[in-house]
């Protein structure tokens, strides 16, 4: 379904059973004019027609991109396809957000991956990776009144506490 939704493009092959087909027929027709009596108008036509023929080409049409491609592609890559704004589908890199330092502090660790939830990785420096600790208090006044505090707990990473 996405492979038919970004459409197809056009190949261009040589065909070379015809353009092979055109030079035998080619040569027979300048050994017939020339050492046969062949007419040479008659000639000179069949060899234009046929060096056009030499130069055939065959079109094929093939996906953008088959379901197997779509599937095969690596984790770091997505397809992207804005409908509404006329930008054509794109291809883009995906970084995650547990990579970019950018976004240290604003997550927690993962229910589903991590093992220990004491303590989140974050990227560290030089390409390495270092991990602060998940600190559990009691919610302040101004937020105790929203749902997700109904425990009377929050939580937040070491060295980023939230505004109250």
């Amino acid at each position: 379904m996405l492979s038919a939704k970004l459409g197809n493009q056009t190949l261009e092959l040589d065909d070379h059973l015809t353009q092979q087909r055109a030079q035998r027929s080619r040569r027979e027709a300048v050994r017939e004019a020339i050492f046969g009596g062949g007419d040479p108008l008659k000639t000179g036509s069949a060899l234009r027609a046929l060096d056009y023929e030499q130069q055939h080409k065959r079109k094929l049409s093939r996906p953008l991109r088959t379901p197997e491609e779509i599937l095969g592609m690596s984790q770091n890559q997505s397809l992207v396809m804005p409908s509404g704004y006329g930008i054509s589908p794109f291809m883009a890199d995906k970084t995650p957000y547990y990579t970019n330092a950018a976004y240290t502090g604003l997550y927690g660790p993962n229910p589903y991956f991590d093992r220990d939830f004491s303590s989140v990785s974050i990227p560290g420096r030089w390409g390495g990776r270092s991990s602060l600790h998940v600190i559990h208090e009691a919610v302040p006044a101004s937020h105790a009144h929203l749902p997700q505090y109904k425990l009377g707990e929050w939580s937040f990473i070491e060295g980023h506490r939230p505004k109250p």
